[in-house]
């Protein structure tokens, strides 16, 4: 059975984001990563939010032409980045506590998901089908 473009590109990325985020939490549950367990609870929920709703911008791109693509993907980059530091700087502004550490490893969970999203983006979109 062949799957086009944006079914594939779902099943991959979301198949990777839920390994990636499984493994964060598994890293906090298990003392690797020193973290409260409900606030990485909230740092992965969030990064599935923006991802799962970057999916929905992105996906009907796919089969389109590459100018068109170009720009959903550039849309959708910024909006991720402008959400998750609209994020910090609520934290920040609010004075949560451990502000710093808890900024540090949601941009480190958002720049592996956004690596991890624009090579699948790449890979798919190059290839003829």
């Amino acid at each position: 059975m062949k799957m086009n473009k944006t079914k594939k590109y779902a099943v991959q990325f979301i198949s990777f984001m839920c390994a990636s985020l499984l493994l964060y939490l598994g890293m906090v549950y298990s003392d690797i990563l020193l973290m409260d367990k409900l606030t990485a609870i909230y740092i992965v929920s969030t990064c599935a939010g923006i991802f799962l709703i970057g999916t929905l911008i992105i996906a009907p791109g796919l089969n389109k032409n590459a100018e068109d693509f170009t720009l959903r993907f550039l849309l959708l980059t910024t909006v991720q980045m402008l959400i998750v530091f609209f994020i910090v700087g609520i934290m920040a502004f609010k004075q949560i506590n451990n502000v710093r550490i808890i900024g540090f490893h949601l941009l480190a969970i958002v720049v592996e998901l956004l690596f991890l999203q624009s090579y699948l983006l790449v890979k798919i979109n190059n290839k003829i089908s």
